[in-house]
């Protein structure tokens, strides 16, 4: 009996860890590599968000645009905010054909669509973002990177109770923002030496 109990919370303890790693986790489900970016263009569309925040997506593409253009790598990088790609009331791969005609229509190579899944924030009550980032080559429509990344900061002050005014404000939602754009462009470019040390390194830990 008492081998049955322990055993039961070993596992409960695993399943703990499990989910506490799965909830900040970055997951990268495709890293493909657009070759020779520098004849290459891509066209940045507004992000998809929840219907309770929806100015973000806007705020968010804005943010990846300047990304790209600070790594000035590619031909072109366009920024394009006001053409509507999402299809309401349908499933992503509805609203990912509709973008591809956007992209097609335009002449661009490939087109960078992004998703903010969940969106949290407040003075007291810490950041928390769930974003998902593709990059899809127009003329095949084969997608070369996928990306889900959540970031989480905390707005309390270990040194005051959380409802003390003397608490630590959560940084702002662009600059959560900023740290995830920066942080996918820049893995999204990095050379195969580099990315070769970031898989190791993911081994390792």
């Amino acid at each position: 009996m008492k081998r049955y109990l322990s055993l039961i919370i070993v596992a409960l303890l695993i399943s703990s860890c499990v989910l506490k790693v799965n909830d900040t986790k970055k997951d990268k489900f495709l890293k493909g590599k657009i070759a020779e970016p520098e004849s290459k263009s891509l066209l940045i569309l507004q992000f998809k968000t929840p219907l309770y925040d929806s100015k973000i997506g806007k705020t968010a593409a804005e943010i990846f645009h300047q990304e790209l253009l600070r790594k000035n790598i590619l031909k072109k990088a366009v920024l394009d905010t006001q053409a509507e790609w999402v299809v309401k009331y349908r499933d992503d791969e509805t609203s990912i054909k509709n973008a591809l005609l956007i992209g097609e229509k335009r002449g661009f190579d490939f087109i960078l669509l992004g998703w903010i899944d969940k969106i949290i924030y407040g003075k007291l009550t810490g950041t928390e973002i769930v974003l998902r980032v593709r990059v899809i080559e127009v003329k095949t429509k084969k997608t070369i990177w996928y990306e889900r990344d959540i970031k989480k900061t905390k707005a309390h002050d270990k040194s005051f109770p959380i409802e003390s005014k003397l608490s630590e404000p959560a940084p702002s939602i662009e600059s959560s923002l900023r740290e995830l754009s920066r942080s996918i462009v820049s893995s999204m470019f990095a050379s195969k030496k580099i990315k070769d040390f970031f898989k190791l390194w993911e081994k390792k830990n």
